[in-house]
């Protein structure tokens, strides 16, 4: 039986070629024989350091995988080997085996960053302080958020409808622990979308993560997403633990036109520098860490 005595790239062809995106490439080897035989493509394909289809990356970009193999005879002793690359073929996916043995479930995760704005109604600056006109009336303004969203998609052995609902059913959920560098309550997840994948023998379920960014105000970073809102209301107790009565002008028996201010013991405040905050949790808090995202 013939045995491969050695394996070389010819000089008189480049070591890569690509195309313009950069993400295609060609090498070539020649698998050199000790005497003639038959299925010696065959053997040469197969032969040690020959890159393997779907398995190996070009030496050169790890993106791109060995996705063809073809051969000429060049001589009875000598095989020509054809290494195409390119990006691996599942549909939509565009990383790379971390490790070889072709199990996809190993591959890395596809990892990128955007920016998403969005509007709100708040009633406070950007210091957290209450915003009032020249007579100490509370104003509402419209605030720009601007929030870093990352997106990570990877591969999953298996992805649970249970784990959607727990994770995306109330609009979302914020972080109890700490993820990607960010302190609890500063991330929150926005969308899950899994996607089952068959190719060849190989079963999984690719699923797409997309988790936004908020810093918070200094000492509320864990209420980041939180909705904030002055305390106020038409009912005033005229003292901590008397009984509720409808709000009155000051020095005056009509009635309030407008709700007040009002302390935690639901007593009135008359300086807006002392406002006392509402925070409502609008997401649920939990562990980022048992969905394996990173």
């Amino acid at each position: 039986m013939s045995t491969v005595l050695e394996i070389t790239k010819p000089w008189s062809f480049p070591t890569s070629e690509s195309d313009v995106s950069g993400r295609r490439a060609t090498e070539v080897y020649d698998v050199l024989f000790d005497e003639p035989g038959v299925n010696l493509e065959s053997i040469a394909k197969t032969a040690t350091g020959i890159p393997r289809v779907q398995v190996d990356t070009h030496p050169e970009d790890d993106y791109i995988v060995a996705t063809r193999v073809s051969t000429t005879m060049v001589s009875p002793f000598l095989v020509r080997v054809m290494v195409e690359y390119g990006l691996p073929e599942v549909a939509g996916f565009r990383t790379i085996p971390s490790a070889v043995g072709g199990d996809y479930i190993d591959w890395r995760p596809e990892v990128s960053w955007d920016v998403i704005e969005s509007e709100e109604e708040v009633d406070h600056d950007v210091d957290g302080d209450i915003i009032t006109n020249t007579n100490g009336e509370i104003l509402r303004v419209v605030r720009r958020f601007a929030d870093p969203v990352l997106t990570v998609v990877r591969n999953m052995p298996s992805f649970s409808a249970g784990t959607m609902v727990t994770y995306t059913g109330e609009g979302g959920a914020t972080n109890s622990d700490v993820f990607n560098g960010t302190l609890p309550g500063q991330a929150c997840i926005r969308r899950i979308r899994p996607t089952q994948v068959y190719h060849g023998p190989y079963e999984y379920v690719r699923v797409e993560f997309q988790i936004a960014f908020r810093k918070g105000l200094p000492g509320y970073e864990d209420k980041a997403w939180y909705r904030r809102h002055a305390n106020r209301g038409f009912l005033v107790r005229p003292s901590a633990g008397a009984s509720l009565e409808r709000a009155k002008v000051i020095a005056s028996e009509d009635y309030e036109p407008q709700p007040i201010l009002l302390a935690e013991n639901g007593t009135r405040v008359e300086n807006p520098a002392n406002t006392h905050w509402l925070y409502t949790q609008v997401f649920p808090s939990l562990p980022f860490a048992a969905l394996g995202i990173l």
